[in-house]
């Protein structure tokens, strides 16, 4: 969710199945390329996914969450936790509270870090927390940490 150009989806051509959601027609363009066409792309807001409950396996943010306005953020976590089958994955600037994060590419105020894997978890108390973990900067998650969480078995 928030596939921009298709960067990450083209790490992950060998998935039998494959989706990218951005609200960016432009970006999405360019996802088709780099994905060789092998991803099903939707024009669509991360607050309404196109997708029926639990109808997807994993669940990926990478950079989404960082630019959402907090007001979104309930109902984005929470569409991130219907859509998904099993796994939830966010790839954020974690921090304990929300702050901004100056001068991001000659702009100021439009990223965030916060306690993106905390406000999953209490808008989608049927998921359980695997582990969370700072990403390697020398692969471009500059600050970034992961949280992937799995949904309870019967819930």
């Amino acid at each position: 969710v928030g596939c921009g150009i298709g960067g990450n989806l083209s790490h992950m051509l060998r998935a039998p199945t494959l989706y990218g959601i951005d609200v960016h027609e432009p970006s999405l363009e360019r996802a088709k390329i780099n994905t060789q066409g092998k991803a099903r792309l939707y024009k669509a807001s991360a607050t309404a996914l196109p997708f029926p409950q639990r109808s997807v396996e994993l669940v990926l943010t990478c950079g989404l969450l960082m630019h959402a306005a907090e007001a979104a953020l309930p109902r984005i976590l929470k569409e991130l936790g219907r859509v998904s089958a099993k796994y939830v994955l966010l790839v954020e600037y974690i921090d304990t509270t929300r702050r901004a994060i100056n001068e991001w590419h000659g702009y100021n105020g439009i990223l965030f870090a916060d306690n993106f894997g905390l406000h999953f978890w209490r808008n989608n108390p049927h998921y359980q927390p695997l582990w969370r973990r700072p990403l390697a900067s020398d692969q471009g998650f500059s600050g970034m940490s992961g949280v992937l969480f799995q949904r309870r078995e019967g819930m």
